[in-house]
């Protein structure tokens, strides 16, 4: 049976969408308890997606000869690539852990992102 077929949306995506909330009210709850500001967490987990969003779709542009698609919402739909998204993170966590939660180290951010996730 395909829970596609029940549901009317991929289960995978669900699944994703729900292991990204459920993770980032664990960071913003443990970071809460050190005192810091949960809506500043809030906004440096969305930049950092966002960070990894752009990083994806110019690794999917770079991998294709930069040729975009003929619809943008065809290239919204699909040309993600795990290693721009993983690349853009790395890049982007430690400035902007700095930007917006001044007083929290990238180190100690890592730190709780992989307790969190891993």
């Amino acid at each position: 049976m395909n829970p596609h077929a029940i549901v009317g949306v991929d289960p995978f995506r669900l699944l994703l969408l729900a292991a990204v909330v459920i993770g980032t009210g664990f960071v913003v709850k443990r970071l809460v308890r050190e005192w810091y500001h949960p809506v500043r967490i809030i906004l440096l987990q969305l930049a950092i997606f966002l960070a990894a969003l752009l990083g994806a779709k110019i690794f999917s542009l770079a991998v294709r000869d930069w040729q975009l698609y003929p619809d943008i919402f065809d290239e919204l739909q699909g040309g993600w690539r795990y290693p721009g998204g993983a690349l853009a993170m790395l890049i982007a966590a430690p400035i902007v852990v700095r930007l917006i939660v001044p007083g929290l180290s990238w180190q100690r951010y890592a730190d709780t992102l992989a307790i969190t996730y891993g």
